[in-house]
């Protein structure tokens, strides 16, 4: 439909062959393998001639028989126009269309060109008009016409041979805006070399210059058609006729592979053997693209065992264990360089700034490649998913320096972090911190149930003798902290206990085998697939910091405020929740700081649709170096004045009470339970216990919902602020410093503090 409404197919001629077939239905597939074959040689087709199409795409001329439906809907859309159809969606709809498990994702995964010109224009235009605007003014320096002619044809020597690669092309988007742009540039220097009396010339780049690796067969098919569509539209729309003989070029270089991993044949002797070695990259001046996004625990998942443990084994050399997926692009680069890729610009998840991830960028600056043109935190669609990316473009050792930038802005220096200014990738952990943070439990299946059903529980009794407030626990996650107690409750055997004591529990314990059981019996980890009674991640290092603590200091990993609190050490944070070992005012105070807030978000990122801040406890809260002692008394009071008006903010006396419900004990008691807001489980006597909850009263139930901490510090009140300068005010006196010290000072002053500190105890 495409080549029938820019006239490379004469006169209509598909639209009336499927008109024909609507009343000679059994035909369709003879007429259209007919027109096929015509295509791929150039010949007759009935009386009208064919011109000679082919570059592989019409080597078989099989065509797939319609029915009388199908065959309505193909001469439906046949009266659309077909030529102006944006190549840098069409790979992306046809391949999402086609695939079952990806019709929702219709649209959600497409790259917008502005996202995409912001890796070309830098990596692949920047350079190339830098150096036409120097040939330009060596051509109007130069006196005679011969050098001149010299000089503008040494240039669209080089520009023709440019080879753009892109190692992960799926159905095409980049490397059709690549030779876009490079055709629209060579257009703009013949233009500009006419204008300064050169005699004017034909272009002449084509889809030579692109290239790509993509390991599906149907998507690198459609990267093809993609790159030939646009090809053909740019001739159109600048007023060149299409090519000829064949009006498709073979597109060899968009490889259908692998280009991580490759597996060759060695041979000793008699003797053959199959080896997977690090796949090659064919020679280009540039790279750019976007490699799939896939982090490091779903890497199993995804590829398979047997995929991912070769990979990590083969570039274990340069990539660390834990790394993310797209890293292993990053470390192609290192053997690219040795080709004489001259840039290279690469879309990753924003996590590529931190821990393992930023590995892979530290090797690649220490071998001489330079960061200069970087999005720091970008949102992207992948998988129909918004996901938080950052865009890396690096020059290669031998390059000529370029302006640095980070979001567009001009810069002096960017980190291996991506930032700019001060350089606090360095930081290290410290001793004094270490310990003393952990997420909560990752529970790994449905060990979860609502609170009624928990209730219901304590009630029963077991053979064993025991109560099921053994092993059942109020939890909360991140959404709990910021909002309002969902009810959820968790069932908690432990870390260590066995199947048959687990079982005496009767009901949770029928609970895990009916929803847990049957996930956890094909999940891929021995240790989750042998154990499936017991929680993912169980944390036994959270349960042991916390023994002895009369509370739990908690804040959420991901979360639109940051903010800390208390909850009762019988909570059971979940691993959305970052736990500290610390219960004394004097730990919340320091950290609800704005020093320690100011600290943590330079080393935090961001991610999710509202950019939530992201707080990584190793790398925030284990290199924090907490003040000296003094104004510990300060702080203290500050932060439990805090407190306790944020806690009667959320629960008022006026309209909240407390509910208590009795419980016959278990031989084997007595018990106690805590959950938060002062509600508990505590046992009354030997042969009765007591769950006491805070609720709403009649009629305050919305009221009391309604006020959250997110809420509260999205609005900041005046005595929220007021207790809160109060606490900044305790913390930097601590500390030595003007509670208004500008941030990059305040930065620094943490950094030398965190620097001199790990070197006196590392």
């Amino acid at each position: 439909m495409f080549a029938e409404d820019i006239g490379i197919l004469p006169d209509r001629l598909f639209t009336k062959l499927v008109e024909k077939s609507l009343r000679e239905q059994a035909n369709f597939d003879r007429y259209a393998s007919e027109l096929f074959k015509a295509m791929c040689t150039g010949g007759s087709f009935g009386l009208d001639q064919i011109a000679w199409f082919n570059g592989g795409l019409f080597d078989d001329g099989t065509a797939l028989p319609l029915d009388a439906r199908q065959l309505r809907t193909v001469a439906e859309v046949a009266k659309n126009d077909w030529s102006a159809i944006d190549p840098s969606i069409f790979g992306t709809l046809f391949e999402r269309g086609l695939d079952p498990a990806k019709r929702s994702q219709l649209g959600a995964h497409y790259t917008d060109p502005e996202n995409i010109m912001r890796i070309v224009e830098p990596v692949v235009l920047r350079p190339l008009r830098k150096e036409w605007e120097e040939t330009k003014a060596k051509i109007e320096q130069a006196k005679q016409l011969a050098k001149r002619k010299a000089l503008l044809a040494a240039y669209l020597e080089r520009l023709r041979a440019v080879k753009v690669l892109d190692p992960a092309c799926g159905s095409g988007n980049f490397l059709y805006l690549a030779l876009k742009s490079l055709k629209d540039f060579e257009l703009f220097v013949l233009l500009e070399a006419e204008a300064l009396g050169l005699e004017r010339a034909f272009p002449e780049l084509d889809v030579a210059c692109v290239k790509g690796i993509e390991l599906s067969p149907f998507a690198a098919e459609l990267a093809r058609v993609t790159v030939w569509i646009g090809e053909l539209q740019w001739q159109i729309e600048h007023g060149f006729d299409v090519q000829r003989n064949p009006i498709l070029r073979a597109l060899e270089t968009i490889e259908n592979r692998d280009a991580l991993l490759e597996t060759v044949e060695s041979h000793d002797g008699e003797t053959a053997e199959s080896l997977t070695l690090p796949a090659t990259w064919p020679a280009a001046d540039f790279i750019i693209g976007n490699p799939p996004f896939i982090g490091d625990k779903r890497m199993r998942e995804e590829l398979g065992d047997e995929y991912t443990e070769t990979l990590r084994r083969i570039y274990r050399a340069v990539v660390p264990g834990g790394a993310d997926f797209v890293c292993y692009w990053f470390a192609k680069l290192l053997a690219q360089n040795e080709l004489g890729v001259k840039r290279v610009g690469l879309v990753s998840t924003q996590m590529i700034r931190r821990g393992r991830n930023n590995e892979v960028i530290r090797s690649l600056t220490a071998s001489g490649f330079r960061l200069f043109d970087v999005w720091q935190n970008e949102p992207w669609h992948d998988n129909g998913a918004l996901v938080r990316t950052s865009i890396v473009c690096l020059l290669a050792p031998n390059e000529r320096p370029d302006t640095l930038r980070i979001d567009s802005k001009p810069t002096d220096r960017i980190n291996v972090d991506l930032s700019g200014g001060l350089d606090l990738s360095g930081v290290q952990p410290l001793a004094a911190n270490a310990g003393l943070s952990i997420n909560g439990v990752s529970r790994a299946g449905r060990f979860n149930v609502p609170e009624a059903t928990a209730l219901d529980w304590l009630l029963l009794p077991n053979p064993n003798g025991r109560p099921n407030s053994d092993v059942l626990s109020p939890t909360w996650g991140a959404d709990d902290l910021g909002g309002y107690w969902s009810g959820e409750w968790l069932i908690d055997f432990g870390c260590d206990m066995a199947e048959q004591d687990a079982a005496l529990y009767a009901a949770p314990f029928e609970w895990i085998e009916e929803y847990v059981k049957p996930v956890r019996a094909v999940n891929n980890r021995p240790t989750r697939r042998d154990k499936w009674w017991i929680h993912g991640e169980p944390r036994r290092g959270m349960r042991q910091m916390l023994v002895g603590k009369t509370r739990q200091l908690v804040t959420g990993e991901s979360m639109v405020q940051r903010f800390f609190r208390w909850l009762s050490v019988e909570v059971l944070p979940d691993h959305k929740l970052v736990v500290f070992g610390m219960d004394d005012d004097y730990s919340l105070g320091v950290l609800e700081s704005r020093v320690h807030r100011v600290w943590a978000k330079a080393l935090s990122s961001q991610q999710g649709v509202v950019n939530n801040d992201v707080y990584p406890a190793s790398r925030t809260f284990g290199t924090f170096p907490f003040p000296p002692d003094a104004q510990r008394q300060a702080i203290s009071d500050a932060a439990c004045e805090l407190n306790e008006l944020r806690e009667n903010y959320l629960n008022p006396p006026e309209w909240t009470t407390e509910e208590t419900l009795n419980f016959p004990a278990t031989v084997g008691g007595p018990w106690h339970r805590w959950i938060p807001n002062g509600d508990s489980l505590t046992n009354g006597s030997v042969a009765e216990a007591h769950y006491v909850r805070r609720v709403a009263r009649p009629g305050a139930r919305a009221m009391v919902a309604a006020r959250t901490l997110t809420k509260l510090y999205n609005e900041r009140p005046a005595w929220l602020r007021h207790a809160h300068e109060k606490l900044d005010i305790a913390v930097a006196t601590a500390y030595g410093n003007d509670p208004q010290i500008p941030e990059p000072d305040l930065l620094a002053f943490l950094l030398n503090l965190n620097l001199a500190r790990s070197a006196s105890h590392p």
